[in-house]
């Protein structure tokens, strides 16, 4: 499970939608919460400009009467956490800070002050959440707020857990915790498999002695994820917990898991990092890359390789051999 969580907030609604979530992943087990305010400095032109220092003190000021407000709220709803301010770059801050602190669980939302404006992850979410090398709650802050949220719902319940699997030790990785926040909400674990088929060479048709060996193969497969899901059910199921199994033979993986979260009202998704072909070169593999930018629910990452393992971006080694270079 999650022993450090970090939760940044800028002040906004968009962004407080994350903390009913917040409420419940607290409830889980003792937990260690930082509610994490980053200030900006001014910059014109990308450029950083001086600042004014009684603005700059009332505005520190500012941010830790926001965050202990927030704190106060989160207290009356038997949750407790703790509150820090920090100078700099959003992003690089809240990266920063989850290396310093050893945080294993960043909540976030997709979007924040700066709005939705039409875009899948605003742009503290985006370059935050492609460096995380840690678990993330991503909460999808796609319903429009007025003003900070005033009080925090007694209970945010799931009433429908979404678990893919690809039939890989590695993607059963977030099976414990989805098990645990279904116990919690008496929710319905729903385990699902995509069956991915060869895709063809599409310059020729396929004869039939092809077509009739791709029909036999999904067939096969098909048979195989429904009697893998079945075992896991039974191994998973008990008195009081509700397990389902979907085995889908359409489309590919990522593109099957979001249409199979909206037809079925999912509240919650919980999927690993990486799968059998994942690669620790990056720190998702393509489904769940396509499930943090694209998808419409909110959305559980459970990293399943140590920070150690995930090898640095282009972008970040070239950013380090610069940084060594100045």
């Amino acid at each position: 499970m999650f022993d450090r969580v970090l939760v940044p907030l800028d002040e906004s609604a968009l962004a407080e939608q994350v903390l009913p979530h917040v409420v419940v992943m607290a409830r889980l087990g003792d937990k260690s919460i930082t509610l994490l305010r980053v200030l900006e400095p001014p910059t014109s032109a990308g450029v950083e400009q001086p600042t004014d220092p009684v603005e700059w003190q009332l505005a520190l000021d500012g941010a830790h009467s926001y965050l202990a407000g927030v704190q106060r709220r989160l207290e009356e709803v038997g949750v407790k956490a703790d509150i820090d301010v920090v100078e700099g770059d959003p992003a690089t801050s809240i990266l920063q800070h989850m290396h310093d602190k050893g945080i294993d669980l960043l909540a976030i939302t997709t979007h924040g002050r700066g709005g939705m404006l039409g875009h899948s992850l605003g742009n503290v979410a985006s370059k935050t959440l492609l460096r995380a090398r840690t678990n993330v709650l991503v909460v999808r802050s796609l319903r429009a707020s007025r003003g900070q949220v005033a009080e925090l719902p007694d209970v945010v319940r799931y009433a429908t857990v979404l678990v893919p699997l690809d039939g890989s030790l590695r993607a059963e990785a977030g099976l414990a915790v989805a098990a645990r926040i279904c116990d919690r909400d008496s929710a319905a674990m729903m385990l699902t498999h995509v069956v991915e088929g060869g895709r063809p060479i599409r310059r020729r048709l396929p004869d039939d002695a092809e077509l009739s060996i791709r029909t036999e193969y999904r067939a096969s497969q098909r048979q195989a994820a429904e009697t893998y899901l079945a075992t896991l059910k039974k191994e998973l199921g008990n008195g009081s917990r509700t397990v389902d199994t979907t085995v889908v033979s359409e489309g590919d993986a990522a593109s099957a898991i979001d249409r199979l979260s909206s037809e079925r009202g999912v509240d919650l998704t919980v999927l690993t990092a990486h799968g059998e072909t994942g690669s620790p070169r990056w720190p998702y593999g393509s489904v769940a890359l396509h499930s943090v930018v694209y998808g419409a629910t909110t959305l559980l990452v459970v990293q399943d390789r140590p920070e150690a393992e995930l090898s640095e971006t282009h972008t970040e080694k070239a950013a380090r051999e610069r940084q060594g270079h100045g």
